[in-house]
């Protein structure tokens, strides 16, 4: 089984500077390569002027792989779609792209559903969507978790972005990450706290170990 990831950028029409935008993300992906090398099975990689795509052979790095590009690209809104199934014809690592089968119909498939979501005046807001051939009821609960993420998230000011980066790389070190911000230990933990940022964390890591089990 694999794992599609199909991002892109909203609006990207009606934002200047595009060119710029999308040197700013073949960067981050270029580092997402990098950092989770061990569970890339085809790069990801800039496909049109505003989408993106990479395939993965585990569930384990899925989350934090879209928690990064969203918070690296912010305050550019993201939306990704997420395909869990076969590969049917052959992979070329060094770029997710040529190769087809059911992961990516599926990541495909999310993306519009969720283009057709956020049109729509009462439609689901969620910027995250997956789907796989297996347990339904986890999928539900997946994109229903996506969809109250997403309320946390709008939220988020710059400020609260940059913190909880430098939280990521500190791993959730609040000492450390205030060292490395130049402020007060109690001022990281304020910002954190309005942020929501730790009941997102939670469930998270939650919902990771929930993927990783029913499919690895």
């Amino acid at each position: 089984m694999y794992f599609a990831v199909i991002g892109d950028i909203k609006n990207s029409r009606k934002i200047d500077e595009r060119y710029q935008l999308q040197e700013r993300l073949e960067q981050i992906l270029q580092e997402v390569n990098s950092e989770f090398d061990n569970y890339i099975a085809a790069k990801f990689i800039v496909t049109l002027g505003d989408e993106f795509q990479g395939l993965l052979n585990s569930t384990q790095p899925i989350l934090r792989i879209v928690e990064k590009i969203m918070l690296e690209m912010h305050p550019v809104k993201l939306r990704f779609g997420i395909g869990f199934g076969d590969i049917s014809t052959k992979i070329n690592r060094e770029m997710a792209i040529g190769a087809d089968g059911s992961a990516y119909h599926h990541a495909r498939r999310m993306i519009n559903e969720i283009k057709k979501s956020q049109s729509s005046r009462n439609g689901d807001q969620a910027s995250i969507k997956i789907w796989a051939d297996g347990n339904e009821n986890i999928v539900k609960l997946a994109n229903n978790t996506f969809s109250l993420w997403s309320g946390i998230q709008e939220k988020w000011t710059q400020k609260q972005v940059r913190l909880i980066l430098e939280m990521a790389d500190c791993r959730n070190n609040q000492r450390e990450a205030a060292r490395r911000l130049g402020i007060a230990q109690s001022t990281v933990q304020r910002g954190l706290k309005s942020s929501g940022y730790y009941s997102y964390l939670h469930t998270r890591v939650v919902l990771e170990e929930v993927l990783v089990s029913e499919w690895g």
